[in-house]
């Protein structure tokens, strides 16, 4: 018997995905009307398409809102580093 049987987060996952594939699958033909300009423009999508662009627009916004705190952290990083001494006398 595999090891991974007996993770409590391997059985967490498998749930997860088969409950998203569950999700997905009973949804995918579903149509909603979006109602961007009232009374003129409302285009009808599937449910589906909406949960795919909504988590790759979360995902693309986590990856740039974590390189902005990256970038912003490195660039202040040398203002905190600790400063030479100033003085050249090496005699202790």
């Amino acid at each position: 018997m595999p090891k991974f049987w007996k993770w409590p987060r391997f059985w967490f996952v498998l749930t997860l995905v088969l409950w998203l594939v569950f999700i997905l699958s009973s949804n995918f033909h579903t149509p909603v009307e979006l109602w961007i300009i009232p009374f003129w423009l409302h285009p009808s999508v599937s449910l589906s398409a909406i949960i795919f662009v909504s988590a790759i627009f979360g995902c693309g916004l986590t990856l740039l809102i974590q390189f902005a705190m990256r970038w912003r952290s490195s660039k202040y990083a040398s203002l905190s580093a600790a400063a030479p001494p100033s003085s050249s006398n090496t005699a202790a």
